[in-house]
């Protein structure tokens, strides 16, 4: 999933243009309001994901002293 439209439809050209289009599946969206049902997905990759996700935003957890 990426939140750009036209991301998406370079991964889905990429994967067409390898014969990949069975086994793989891209669709845009807001990670925030994920589009799919639970147990959907066999495997999922996430690359950057957390970056732009609003949980970034909050202030760092303090780790436990030793």
């Amino acid at each position: 999933m990426d939140y750009s439209p036209a991301n998406t439809a370079l991964a889905q050209g990429a994967s067409a243009a390898r014969g990949l289009t069975e086994q793989v599946a891209f669709t845009t969206g807001d990670t925030e309001h994920f589009p799919c049902r639970d147990g959907a997905f066999d495997a999922v990759v996430g690359e950057c994901a957390l970056c732009a996700s609003p949980a970034r935003r909050r202030p760092p957890l303090s780790s436990p002293e030793s």
